[in-house]
């Protein structure tokens, strides 16, 4: 479901209780391994 909101949008927060962890461009978040690695299960 991640992966795909993703996809679709154009700039995305990544949060981790209630906390930004990580912000930007959506297709950059999906392409980076922490990020994959930590949230999207890759």
């Amino acid at each position: 479901m991640a992966t795909r909101a993703l996809a679709l949008a154009d700039r995305a927060c990544i949060l981790e209780t209630g906390e930004v962890v990580a912000h930007g461009d959506a297709a950059d978040l999906a392409r980076d391994p922490e990020i994959k690695a930590a949230y999207l299960g890759s």
